[in-house]
């Protein structure tokens, strides 16, 4: 496959699309999207996917491993719509250029919908323990307020 063949879609995720997912992971990291685990995830697969298609020889495997690290983030709040249409963009561009490479696209969305499915119930699972241990904290003793005297 040349990159000729798949040039549009290639030149639109490196010299726009990523830059702009980027941006986006590093502007709402603040309102707390990801956790920290998944946000240097998101950021490692976006720096393989440009390392791999600027390299002229696309390696399928490295883009099959970063496609599935990027769209098996587990979000915490939901996606402000602009970041959610440049993601959807994305996948949308490194499908068509994995497709066009020989990837089976289908074995891949299900490697990560299984590992977000995964991250989901740990999440549920650490939010879970975490009210647990806030209702079993005693309440402190001596914390009321002071009895005013009747006149």
């Amino acid at each position: 496959m040349s990159l000729k063949e798949i040039s549009p879609d290639l030149w639109a995720l490196l010299d726009n699309d990523l830059p702009l997912l980027e941006d986006d992971f590093k502007y709402y990291r603040v309102d707390k999207l990801l956790d920290d685990n998944d946000l240097a995830e998101g950021e490692n697969a976006i720096r393989r996917i440009r390392r791999a298609l600027e390299s002229g020889r696309p390696n399928l495997n490295e883009l099959s491993e970063a496609y599935v690290s990027l769209f098996s983030l587990y979000f915490r709040k939901p996606q402000p719509p602009e970041m959610r249409i440049r993601y959807e963009e994305v996948r949308r561009r490194l499908s068509n250029v994995l497709a066009k490479l020989g990837a089976d696209l289908k074995q891949l969305d299900e490697k990560a919908k299984q590992r977000l499915s995964e991250k989901a119930k740990a999440a549920q699972q650490a939010q879970a323990a975490q009210a647990g241990q806030t209702a079993q904290q005693p309440k402190p003793q001596g914390t009321s307020p002071p009895q005013q005297e009747p006149k």
